[in-house]
């Protein structure tokens, strides 16, 4: 996989945006505790040359600019079985409702354990 990185400032601080092959694969905050080390983010890529992270790099401007609610760029994840089925219904979410980590559990996970729902919420990359 061809792994590739960027910062990109935001009104939230820097991002790191990371790339693999023809998709987003990472988007962390600056000091963000699941942010993997260094040697995972692949070579430094200059927004501007570069596609996938050209378009990560507009669509956040434009998210952060109030002109997008959804994302066209390609983005992968990498969990597994329990954490892709949290993401799936984590993107689910529409633009601008909240809700709380006790809702979502509750409401779609009734009776799991609270260490395994917790960690994709945490990790959510």
């Amino acid at each position: 996989m061809d792994v590739r990185h960027a910062s990109v400032d935001s009104p939230v601080g820097p991002l790191l945006v990371v790339a693999g092959d023809d998709a987003l694969v990472g988007l962390y905050f600056q000091g963000y505790r699941y942010t993997p080390p260094p040697s995972a983010w692949g070579r430094r890529a200059d927004t501007s040359a570069d596609p996938v992270l050209a378009q990560a790099h507009s669509e956040l401007g434009e998210y952060f600019a109030g002109k997008r609610q959804v994302f066209d760029v390609a983005a992968v994840t990498n969990g597994d079985e329990f954490q892709e089925q949290v993401w799936a219904q984590l993107r689910e979410i529409p633009y601008g409702e909240r809700i709380t980590y006790a809702t979502s559990r509750s409401s779609w996970a009734a009776g799991g354990s609270r260490s395994p729902w917790a960690r994709p919420w945490g990790a959510i990359r």
